[in-house]
């Protein structure tokens, strides 16, 4: 979904940040039901608690139902949920021990 296939680049907020959003829109509805995060470990892992969501057709963020806590990310951590189709995705990172690092996102449909 992001990402330039460059291990050594990164989305972060500014110093200091240790919450945020990224949003993610795609062309047309897409269904998923596993995204893959990445965080630059280079600088450590920073965060420590995150949601994933996405938007219904009435404009609502919804949380994904998830199996397991969304806690760490670290070099990569696959998050699977209930399958979904939408066109606009959120990962809202709550809590970190700095500013987060995120270097990769992909989202999959595998149908578990």
């Amino acid at each position: 979904m992001i990402g330039d296939n460059d291990w050594e680049t990164y989305w972060a907020p500014k110093d200091g940040v240790t919450t945020a959003e990224i949003v993610i829109k795609t062309k047309k509805d897409v269904t998923l039901d596993c995204i893959m995060l990445q965080e630059y470990i280079p600088l450590g892992q920073r965060v420590k608690e995150f949601v994933l969501e996405y938007k219904t057709c009435c404009g609502k963020w919804v949380p994904l139902l998830v199996d397991e806590e969304t806690t760490t990310i670290g070099y990569k951590r696959i998050v699977r949920f209930h399958e979904k189709t939408a066109s606009e995705w959120r990962i809202r990172i709550l809590d970190a021990r700095a500013c987060p690092c995120i270097n990769n996102v992909e989202g999959y449909y595998i149908n578990h």
